[in-house]
């Protein structure tokens, strides 16, 4: 081991001490168990590559993975297409809530005016129906008057 010492009265001294043996051999054996380490571990990623997929099973893959990507980009494009199509959309829906809003003011104005014509062609029935009834009251006292009595219907023989 080297120690550094510092005598007052002189420079910087570097003392050097013996490598023992039994350092050697501790070196020895970490290089050792390092190496079996090692040697374990490229073992076991050999072993694990050789059980790994083979070429075939990861060329299927790959072209599952493709076809997923030609899917993508297909669905990708149709959705761009559909986003196209529907673009227009929110313009003819606020046509037509414009359009359904000015037809039911048209209803509602035409409902207005076919409650007016009601009330008026009502009132003129209602006058109808009473003069008819003030002239068959007429008729049949005119009738009574002459002495003449009103028609019968003739029967109907076979």
């Amino acid at each position: 081991m080297l120690e550094l010492t510092k005598p007052e009265d002189t420079a910087l001294q570097i003392k050097k001490t013996p490598i023992t043996d039994k350092q050697i051999l501790g070196w020895g054996f970490i290089i050792i168990v390092q190496a079996f380490a090692l040697g374990g571990t490229y073992y076991s990623m050999t072993s694990k590559l050789e059980n790994a997929a083979p070429k075939s099973a990861v060329e299927r893959l790959a072209t599952r993975f493709d076809a997923i990507e030609e899917f993508k980009t297909k669905t990708e494009n149709n959705l761009s297409e559909i986003r196209v199509i529907l673009n227009p959309l929110p313009f003819q829906l606020s046509q037509l809530t414009a359009a359904i809003n000015d037809a039911s003011r048209r209803a509602d104005a035409v409902d207005v005016r076919l409650d007016k014509f009601n009330e008026q062609f009502s009132g003129k029935l209602d006058t109808l129906a009473e003069t008819m009834n003030t002239i068959r009251v007429d008729v049949a006292r005119i009738a009574a008057s002459s002495g003449n009595s009103p028609p019968r219907p003739a029967s109907f023989k076979p």
